[in-house]
């Protein structure tokens, strides 16, 4: 190796080495996620994004759905032991087709036939219809 390739090379890695740490902190902004001081956030689909503002995109409107944590229309399998905090519901199929017990909801399981899980299950298909 020439006299020029003995300086230059270990001149090389240091100055990779410097890119590396200084492209390291690029994107920090040191608040952990919250807005910058003195920033007011603004509500969820408002805003550019810029220095905290904006929250993503504006929430959708489930309708009548949204009250269902589980709403299927031809199935409900489970794993055993599963917890499920809040209402279940299948529609158009029948409660037949839910595979859950009442131990593993917490909350009111809804059907068209009253063929579910018993005695949790209510039938109620014009909610149902209306979610799905």
């Amino acid at each position: 190796m020439n006299r020029f390739g003995n300086v230059s090379k270990p001149l090389m890695w240091f100055m990779a080495l410097l890119l590396a740490a200084s492209l390291a902190a690029c994107g920090s902004d040191n608040n952990n996620g919250a807005p910058a001081p003195g920033v007011t956030p603004t509500a969820p689909g408002a805003g550019t994004g810029v220095g905290g503002l904006g929250a993503g995109p504006a929430p959708v409107n489930l309708g009548a759905a949204g009250a269902f944590v589980i709403l299927a229309e031809s199935a409900i399998t489970d794993v055993p032991t599963s917890a499920i905090t809040g209402d279940v519901g299948l529609s158009p199929a029948t409660g037949a087709g839910i595979g859950l017990t009442c131990v593993e909801v917490t909350g009111v399981i809804y059907d068209v036939n009253n063929t579910g899980p018993a005695p949790c299950t209510v039938q109620d298909p014009t909610r149902l219809t209306a979610a799905i």
